[in-house]
Order: structure tokens, then C-alpha cells, then sequence
């Protein structure tokens, strides 16, 4: 079949449910990579994804294979082992139907709606990108929900594979990649070192800075800020509430301690009030709006540098990851500065990692239209 007689079909309902499946099939095996891949006691280097095969983790009895059907073998099981009748976690569910919903948008975006733009075959290419890049943002957003890590397993070998495939989308250059990868890197970078300076303590991970160099590398330079201000203005929205209603509780007083002398000098707690809290936030929010208005508004690009230190400033505030025995802020260390098979740290909210993938995946499918806006 000619690219003309394909045109109608690749733009029809069947082409969005075959993505869909295939989307599916994938956020199957994003499962096995979410549980397998991260450090446990038992495996301090993560498990292979290949070896062994699907199985019970209570009974260890083997999957069939009308079981591996996504989503469906979830539905006909109500969610238990056939074997044992363990319940299984409804995340597995939850992953299958994101991705798969993410690869039939992907397909949308590449396919349906640039048909003016493109011929069929760079919009193909252009899906299979965004298919992958998709895959990869569910592992590292699941991943680090559960043990509060990015691994690099993860973001190393995809900095490079994305920065291959950056290169065959028409509107990139091979100096894209490159400076849009140092651009995430010294984004994080700088902010975490500075925060360290000014505060003694650590204020962001790493894997923050590896997981925005991938966007980097396959987005431009412009991705990783864009990722950056929309993810945090996405975790002010989520996790205001929850910090403005812990700081509202007061914490509970110390016991009393008779062998100490009541004499002795104190120093004062570091507690910071719902006061602090909401000053944070409210700041916070403008800040990241005001951030992503200067990525990509050429006159207010200046002001990127103070907006990122503040933005900085304000996420340790509102608390979207809790300190970690006092030792910074419990999320994304890099692995060798964790013992390999530690619990997720006590205390932790959710990790700024899964809103800088949501804002990453948002911006590969807006890009497009918001430059188009911004240039008319």
C-alpha cells in the first residue's frame, strides 16, 4: 500500500486503539522495570527484567500467559493471584492504561494532527519517539514515587538514545541535544549546590538533574526549563494543602528529661510555621509561572536565574520532600550516597521527579502549538 492509501487509516479510530494496545503491552513491561529495577536488601543491584518470568511474588507460581493480557487479566483476576488468591496492587492496572493512554495521544499529536505538516513516514518516526520518551517518564515517575530515586540506570543510557533521536526529528540539530543536556544538568546543579551553600543542607537531588539533561537532550535547551517551572508550579498545586495542614498541627513537646539541667541552654528548634509554609507557596507559585514566562519570552529571560534560586528556595519551604533525619531533603540522592537496599526515607511526600516527568511529557505534545502562538 502507497502512503496515500495509508493516510486514511493511520488518521482513523483503529490506528488510535492499535496505540493504545501497543501502549499496554509496554506499560506491561514498565511494571516489571518499576519493581524490578530499583535496590532492595536482597538485591542491592536491582533484579533483571528478562529473568526470571512473570510470577507470584507470594507463591511464586508462574503467570500463564492468558493472565499476561494488560488490563484485562487484571479485571478477570479482580485483582488476585489465581494460584494463592494474594491480592495483587491495582498500580499494575494504573501503569498499563497511563501508558497506553500516552501512546494513543502520542499518536494523535505525531500522526493525526501535523497530517498537513509532515509525510506519514517522519510522523511514524515522530510517535516512536514520543512513545518512547513516554515509556521511559512512567518508569523514572514510578520508580521514584516508591523509593525516592531516579537511577541511572534509567537516565544514563536514555540521555544518549534520546539525543540519537532528537536528531532525526527535522526541526532539531546535533547542537541541540548536546546544549539542551548541559542546560538540565547545570540547572540542577546549581541549584542544589547554591541551596547547600546558603542553608548547609541538601535542597535537590541529583537525579532531578539527570532526568532534565534526558529532556534536554531530546527537546532543546528551552525543555528543561519549562520542565522545571511547570513541575514545580504542578507540585505547588498538589502539595500546598497537604504542607499548609501539617504545619497547622502543632508538634507534639519532647518528654521531659529530669538528668538534664534545667539551666542548661538550648538551641532553638528548627520549626518552620504554616506561616512560613504559605508565604512559600504563594511565592512559589508565581515564581514558577513567572519562570515558565521568561523560558519562553525572549525579553524576560533575564530574570531565569533568580527565578530558579528562588523556586529553589520556596519547594524546600512548602515541603514537597520532607527532611530526612535532618540530613536535607530525603529525595533523589544519588544512589552511592544511599546504603544500596534502605527503605524510602521516612517522612518523605512525593518527590519532585514525577512532576518534572508529567511537565516534560506535557511539553513534547505543547511545544509545537505554544511556539506557534508565541511567534504569531
Amino acid at each position: 500500500m502507497t502512503a496515500a492509501e495509508l493516510e486514511p487509516l493511520a488518521r482513523g479510530p483503529v490506528a488510535l486503539i492499535a496505540a493504545f494496545v501497543l501502549g499496554t503491552l509496554w506499560g506491561s513491561f514498565a511494571n516489571v522495570c518499576i519493581y524490578r529495577w530499583p535496590p532492595s536488601a536482597a538485591h542491592p543491584r536491582g533484579r533483571s527484567v528478562v529473568s526470571p518470568g512473570s510470577h507470584c511474588g507470594a507463591c511464586g507460581q508462574p503467570v500463564r500467559w492468558y493472565d499476561n493480557v494488560p488490563i484485562l487479566a487484571w479485571l478477570w483476576l479482580r485483582g488476585r493471584c489465581r494460584d494463592c488468591g494474594v491480592e495483587f496492587s491495582a498500580r499494575y492496572i494504573l501503569v498499563e492504561a497511563l501508558t497506553g493512554a500516552l501512546f494513543a495521544v502520542a499518536w494523535w499529536f505525531a500522526v493525526d494532527a501535523r497530517a498537513a505538516l509532515e509525510p506519514l513516514d517522519v510522523r511514524v518516526v515522530r510517535f516512536a519517539i514520543g512513545a518512547a520518551f513516554a515509556f521511559v517518564m512512567v518508569v523514572i515517575m514510578f520508580i521514584d514515587l516508591d523509593h525516592k530515586l531516579i537511577l541511572d540506570r534509567v537516565t544514563v543510557p536514555s540521555l544518549f538514545v534520546f539525543y540519537g533521536l532528537g536528531t532525526a526529528l527535522p526541526e532539531r540539530s546535533w547542537p541541540d541535544g548536546i546544549v539542551g543536556a548541559a542546560v538540565g544538568l547545570a540547572l540542577v546543579r546549581v541549584i542544589a549546590d547554591g541551596f547547600y551553600l546558603a542553608r548547609g543542607r541538601e535542597g535537590m537531588g541529583y537525579g532531578d538533574g539527570k532526568l532534565l539533561a534526558v529532556v534536554g537532550a531530546l527537546m532543546g535547551w528551552k525543555a528543561p526549563l519549562v520542565a522545571l517551572f511547570l513541575g514545580a508550579t504542578l507540585g505547588t498545586v498538589v502539595m500546598v494543602p497537604s504542607a499548609l495542614s501539617r504545619g497547622r498541627r502543632k508538634p507534639p513537646a519532647p518528654p521531659a528529661d529530669p538528668e538534664r539541667d534545667a539551666d542548661e541552654e538550648r538551641e532553638p528548634d528548627d520549626v518552620v510555621t504554616w506561616q512560613d509554609r504559605q508565604g512559600a507557596a504563594v511565592a512559589l507559585g508565581f515564581l514558577a509561572v513567572a519562570g515558565a514566562v521568561a523560558a519562553l519570552v525572549p525579553s524576560a529571560r533575564v530574570a531565569v536565574a533568580g527565578v530558579i534560586v528562588l523556586a529553589s528556595l520556596a519547594d524546600d519551604l512548602i515541603g514537597i520532600t520532607a527532611p530526612r533525619d535532618g540530613q536535607g531533603d530525603g529525595h533523589e540522592a544519588p544512589i552511592e550516597d544511599r546504603e544500596e537496599g534502605d527503605p524510602p526515607p521516612d517522612g518523605a511526600e512525593i518527590p519532585f521527579g514525577p512532576f518534572l516527568a508529567l511537565a516534560a511529557l506535557f511539553w513534547w505534545f505543547a511545544e509545537p502549538y505554544v511556539m506557534v502562538r508565541l511567534a504569531a
